[in-house]
């Protein structure tokens, strides 16, 4: 059974939902509710796997509670029940499983409730291959033997400029400047929202779950689950070396510099990291010079 809140400020609308999804046996009516922050406070108690949320609402919106409910459980899903339609671009950045508009119907509840269970089934089965990222030299992603394949030249270098800033949150807004420059902002964040969705898919695809892309507070951040990242291994090993003198990490360092930073591209945000990548290499090797 999956355990489920609903969130509408319109209880009557709230009660619906209830009864709907109670003819669904494998969901739980764990709690409705009328206040988002009520129901942001519950779920901190009840943990539950997936959330029916109304978006315009009193306090804060359907939108920004989502990003809440996800912080506490990034694996939850989330389906938004509204009676607009210009919020699916939010949504679609949210990951949503599905947009729902009111009145809704048991028919277009059960294509929801289909869609989440066949989501849910993808992750259990899923092989999580070990993902191998390299960027000294070519940059390329592997999950395990296979290597990603990038359809379009956007998605491979905003999954690049991403693993870069890594541990950082990065405004929407700043990433449509850097990627498309020279398209109006509302053409810019279309391209974005498809790009973001392009990366999820391709590790999808490539049955790996250890790089999440995460959204909050029109930010957006990557986190590396059982990733082996040559740049990390590098650093970590030129610091050791630096704080112990151990040949044994400065050979170690080495062996994962297999050539410049990003070697190739014409990213103008990597010239700085491949040169101070670059003086870190130098400074290994003059050692035996």
């Amino acid at each position: 059974m999956l355990k489920t809140i609903i969130v509408d400020d319109e209880p009557t609308i709230t009660e619906e939902m209830a009864d709907l999804l109670r003819n669904c046996k494998s969901y739980e009516v764990c709690g409705a509710y009328s206040e988002p922050l009520a129901a942001l406070e519950e779920a901190k108690r009840i943990k539950p796997d997936c959330a029916f949320l109304d978006i315009e609402m009193m306090g804060i919106n359907g939108i920004e509670l989502a990003e809440r409910l996800l912080s506490l459980n990034p694996d939850m899903e989330i389906v938004f029940v509204t009676a607009y339609n210009h919020y699916a671009a939010q949504a679609f950045e949210i990951n949503a499983v599905d947009y729902l508009l009111k009145p809704v119907r048991s028919e277009r509840l059960k294509k929801a409730l289909d869609r989440m269970d066949l989501r849910r089934k993808d992750k259990q089965i899923l092989s999580h291959h070990a993902c191998t990222i390299k960027c000294f030299g070519c940059f390329e992603v592997f999950a395990g033997d296979q290597r990603i394949k990038w359809n379009r030249t956007k998605t491979r270098e905003l999954f690049a400029y991403l693993l870069q800033c890594q541990g950082k949150s990065l405004s929407k807004y700043v990433l449509c400047e850097l990627l498309w420059p020279e398209h109006p902002q509302e053409q810019a964040l279309a391209y974005l929202h498809t790009t973001i969705w392009a990366i999820r898919k391709k590790f999808k695809e490539a049955g790996h779950e250890g790089i999440r892309i995460e959204y909050s507070d029109n930010r957006y951040f990557v986190k590396l689950d059982g990733v082996s990242l040559d740049v990390a291994e590098f650093e970590k090993h030129y610091r050791e070396f630096k704080r112990t003198g151990y040949q044994k990490e400065r050979l170690a360092a080495l062996e994962y510099y297999q050539g410049e930073y990003m070697d190739g591209e014409d990213w103008l945000w990597a010239y700085e990291d491949r040169a101070r990548y670059g003086r870190m290499y130098e400074e290994l090797i003059d050692i035996d010079r």
